[in-house]
């Protein structure tokens, strides 16, 4: 029972996942840019793509809660 939840959120996620932020459109566009690159280059401008990433996911995650009920108490201050 407890592996049928599990999987039906790792299903919800990884769908998301796919709906906002596209990972093959991203690979595409990686590789368009990254054309005149060298591999070392590429490989660097991309570790350092999927570290920025990760920083911006986890602040999120540690202070998102936080900002949207401040942006919603300013929103309904205001009404």
């Amino acid at each position: 029972m407890a592996l049928t939840g599990v999987l039906e959120s790792f299903t919800l996620s990884l769908t998301t996942f796919f709906a906002m932020i596209g990972p093959i459109d991203v690979a595409a566009m990686f590789a368009a840019l990254s054309a005149g690159l060298t591999e070392r280059e590429r490989r660097r401008a991309a570790v350092r793509g999927v570290l920025i990433a990760s920083g911006i996911l986890l602040a999120f995650a540690l202070v998102g809660e936080w900002v949207l009920n401040i942006i919603c108490l300013l929103y309904t201050s205001d009404a």
